[in-house]
């Protein structure tokens, strides 16, 4: 299912991969580094999907996180950037990357990370993009400690 203007995804990022200011090393977004693809991404970024569950947006936020840990740990220096998803189709097609949509897909109950939704049709690695999708997509970000 393609995911619509009005939903909300997250995107994890580790230390290496997060903008930081250089006085104090505290985060203050996510560097383009972020949403390099590689060779195992097939393609396929991967984010979870707020709106996939039912509550505010607080609690889907939270959701969204524990369903992410469901698959994977995270460091207490991480921090999950967060996007809406129609400015993300707003910037790529400015991008000349129309093709992009956000996916969700429908997990067998035997599986973890329910929320889980992918980014697809970006081109692979074009810096420009990449640096939008780092400063102007996901423009906010938690500490995943506080989650």
């Amino acid at each position: 299912m393609k995911l619509t203007s009005e939903n909300h995804i997250i995107r994890y990022a580790p230390y290496r991969k997060q903008l930081r200011d250089p006085d104090d090393d505290t985060p203050i977004g996510l560097l383009p580094l972020a949403f390099e693809m590689r060779p195992q991404d097939e393609g396929k970024l991967s984010t979870n999907w707020l709106e996939f569950f039912d509550g505010d947006y607080e609690d889907n936020l939270k959701n969204a996180i524990v369903d992410f840990r469901s698959v994977r740990s995270t460091a207490n220096s991480a921090i999950f950037g967060i996007a809406k998803v129609g400015v993300l189709y707003e910037k790529c097609d400015e991008k000349n990357a129309s093709k992009a949509k956000v996916v969700h897909k429908n997990k067998k109950k035997a599986t973890r990370n329910f929320s889980h939704a992918t980014i697809n049709d970006i081109p692979e690695n074009d810096n420009d993009l990449m640096q939008c999708l780092s400063s102007e997509v996901f423009d906010t970000f938690v500490m995943a400690k506080n989650f």
